[in-house]
């Protein structure tokens, strides 16, 4: 389990239940009402092995697939943290990337999330060195 957080639009229903009939993956632009928000929202996610997300395989590398029916990040979300609790702290063990939206055949009322985030460990060595040793990877 883990926790992404963000500003992000909220989902607010798919447009057509044909497109939950017809496709698999939605169309953010044309399948999906998103709502404004300004609020900070957070969100507990699954963590998924890499086919969940269905994406190539090229484009897994130091990548991690999270998510699930009705929990996930969406557009404006992106740079925010994939939190997980270790040794009662929380570490961030991702950044909110991207990702593709599942529809539930017959339901407008619901999509199923996969999305990707950037795994902060595999570039430990860059942040050290950017932050002058002050951040450090545990």
């Amino acid at each position: 389990m883990a926790v992404a957080t963000g500003y992000g639009v909220q989902f607010n229903g798919v447009k057509d239940l044909q497109a939950t009939i017809q496709k698999e993956t939605l169309d953010v632009k044309t399948d999906i009402n998103f709502r404004p928000t300004s609020d900070l929202y957070e969100t507990p996610l699954i963590i998924r092995s890499l086919d969940f997300c269905a994406v190539p395989p090229k484009a897994t590398i130091n990548r991690i697939c999270a998510g699930g029916e009705m929990s996930g990040t969406s557009e404006g979300d992106s740079g925010g943290p994939l939190l997980v609790v270790r040794n009662h702290r929380w570490i961030q063990l991702g950044i909110t990337s991207d990702g593709t939206y599942k529809s539930v055949p017959n339901d407008v009322t619901k999509i199923i999330d996969r999305g990707m985030y950037t795994q902060v460990s595999a570039f430990c060595g860059w942040i050290e060195m950017k932050t002058s040793g002050e951040v450090r990877c545990q």
